[in-house]
């Protein structure tokens, strides 16, 4: 089934439906009218752990992971569960969250919302001028200075000054019939970097931004997320199982045969080299060859899974609809 394109306003909402029917308009205005409110803390949240992680970053050995209503939950090596961040100026829900070491990183969500922290997630503050008031969805910066935001209906930004400022830049080509929503941004160890995007499209740029070309895969559904490994591999995951694979840097795509109908909605490569693909209904898939074959497996529970992360000593933790599940693998 392909959903509505109107419905598809994030991946997250489709996290919300269970992996089954569309999200009711009730439920959007729910999600997508919180506010933000300058000084105030989401942190003293009960049952925060089973609120809805939406995504989920390495800060050094730290993991932070990020969701509904503002929630930031962060766990060191050792800790027995996750615990709240210190202070995050919002309560509107944040859809993904990226580091460039131990200390720095940004998060970012509805409303345009951007939140940066130089504590390791401890502490977040709002850094949103310019910024456009359409849900953001991911969030991915080269160093301390220079990165993107994307969203919904093509919104793209690029900050030089840390996230003080933002840029929007026009993606939009001629003979483009919509603007597609971007869900995932990522780079290549070459440098190159890609968009997952809506209606089969991965944007690609060879120049560190500053043209993107949209690439056709063949698919007409959504790409939630990507991965670009070495030898100018990328995979990208979406809707009703689909896993497609590039060879040439995302030129070419052929797709990846999994018998699975549940949309998969993120993909990591752990230290030892398998890739994990999680998705909804309990999805998760790896591989042990540079994604050329998946196997499948099933949490028992049949959760439905949102993001994934590598521990430090080697296993892998998952999130989703449920918050920080405490079952894993490996």
């Amino acid at each position: 089934m392909i959903y509505p394109r109107r419905t598809l306003q994030s991946l997250f909402l489709v996290v919300l439906a269970a992996g089954a029917g569309l999200v009711p308009a009730a439920e959007v205005t729910e999600w997508t009218n919180e506010t933000i409110v300058e000084g105030l803390s989401a942190t003293k949240q009960p049952m925060a752990s089973k609120a809805t992680v939406l995504g989920v970053a390495s800060a050094g050995d730290r993991l932070v992971a990020v969701g509904d209503h503002g929630v930031i939950l962060l766990s060191d090596p050792g800790d027995q569960e996750f615990r709240q961040a210190k202070h995050v100026p919002t309560r509107t829900t944040l859809t993904a969250v990226h580091f460039i070491d131990d200390k720095r990183g940004w998060t970012v969500g509805h409303q345009g919302v951007v939140l940066s922290t130089e504590d390791g997630g401890e502490n977040w503050s709002l850094a949103r001028s310019g910024i456009v008031e359409e849900p953001l969805f991911t969030v991915w910066f080269e160093n301390e200075q220079h990165g993107f935001a994307g969203g919904r209906f093509a919104t793209l930004l690029e900050t030089t000054d840390g996230g003080e400022n933002w840029e929007k830049i026009d993606i939009f080509r001629e003979g483009d019939e919509v603007e597609r929503n971007l869900f995932h941004i990522f780079a290549a160890p070459d440098g190159r970097l890609y968009i997952a995007a809506e209606m089969g499209t991965v944007y690609v740029s060879e120049d560190n931004g500053a043209v993107w070309n949209p690439v056709d895969t063949g698919y007409g559904g959504s790409f939630w997320a990507g991965i670009a490994l070495t030898d100018g591999i990328v995979i990208v995951v979406g809707m009703r199982g689909s896993i497609y694979r590039s060879v040439d840097k995302g030129t070419s795509w052929e797709r990846v045969e999994l018998d699975l109908k549940a949309s998969l909605t993120d993909i990591i490569q752990l230290q030892d080299g398998k890739l994990v693909i999680v998705g909804m209904d309990g999805a998760i898939a790896e591989s042990a060859d540079l994604g050329k074959a998946f196997s499948l497996q099933e949490h028992p529970e049949r959760l439905s899974f949102t993001a994934v992360v590598e521990r430090p000593n080697g296993d892998y933790q998952l999130f989703g609809k449920s918050g920080v599940v405490g079952w894993k693998y490996r």
